[in-house]
């Protein structure tokens, strides 16, 4: 029993994990369209400024606060000067994400040189019989869930979700209305970005913190939000759990591969029959 409790812990921090670093691209993608290919560059950065306020010395808290908000006026000033003026085109935009991605990318590297480094987990670990499980992966878990409910309740039950709503699906009538569409457009792709920020620092202390580092969850996020469809914070939620669990299990029993391999099957199979992914089909809500 102690071990099946370890486990599952386990797996339950491991689809946190996977949910965290794909919340800012559902964001993004789910309520603007927009295929951010930067995605891993503004993770990679929440671990370098993680990394910064933790020489510092400053708690775990302070530096995923400080990283959602550094990360998130970068992703607002990168819509306004990048993206606005491509009308939403989708291949510029992508090639406009992927470029920016790369230029911040070797600006880390310029910064901090191509060297890993490391930032302890906190809090020790506790025991669960004979096993020893971390308190940063039960920390992880309540992570992305605050992360989710956060996300839920602000674009279903405040002003500015209702707003971020009608200025993306019928932006013509809300600038009639006397919204300003594209501040609340560039905000929304800034909360994407501060999301992702966050979830970069949270998980840093989990690995090595390299310029690379966001190249480790771009293809596992972007196939967990394709497998989420169109809904942002619910699909992700159940494509997130189901992949997650599916790659934790493999990994455990075999190898991480395997388990990245098990993701990849389980995402082509599930598209295969969600076709548009899980909340294609969903009352239209988040």
């Amino acid at each position: 029993m102690d071990q099946i409790t370890t486990v599952t812990i386990a797996l339950i921090s491991s689809m946190s994990v996977l949910i965290l670093t794909s919340a800012g691209l559902a964001v993004v993608y789910g309520f603007m369209g927009i295929v951010n290919f930067s995605q891993g560059a503004f993770i990679m950065l929440g671990a370098y400024v993680l990394l910064v306020v933790d020489t510092l010395g400053a708690p775990l808290l302070v530096a995923v606060l400080i990283a959602a908000v550094v990360t998130g006026l970068l992703g607002a000033v990168v819509y306004s000067v990048l993206i606005r003026p491509l009308k939403h085109r989708a291949l510029e935009s992508i090639l406009v994400t992927w470029g920016f991605g790369i230029i911040l990318t070797q600006i880390i590297i310029i910064v901090f040189g191509p060297v890993s480094s490391n930032v302890s987990a906190p809090l020790g670990s506790f025991q669960i019989g004979d096993y020893s499980t971390s308190w940063y992966s039960v920390v992880v878990i309540g992570a992305a869930a605050l992360m989710m409910l956060a996300s839920y309740v602000l674009f279903t039950r405040t002003r500015f979700g209702l707003r971020a709503n009608a200025s993306i699906q019928v932006p013509e009538m809300a600038l009639a209305l006397g919204i300003r569409t594209e501040r609340v457009k560039a905000t929304t792709f800034g909360i994407g970005c501060a999301l992702a920020g966050a979830a970069g620092a949270i998980v840093a202390p989990l690995y090595s913190i390299t310029p690379q580092l966001g190249d480790i969850f771009i293809a596992n996020s972007f196939l967990t939000v394709a497998v989420g469809g169109p809904l942002p914070v619910t699909g992700l939620l159940a494509a997130g759990s189901v992949l997650g669990i599916a790659q934790g299990i493999t990994a455990t029993a075999f190898s991480i591969l395997i388990g990245q391999v098990t993701l990849l099957v389980t995402a082509i199979i599930l598209l295969r029959i969600f076709g548009r992914g899980f909340s294609a089909n969903w009352r239209k809500r988040v």
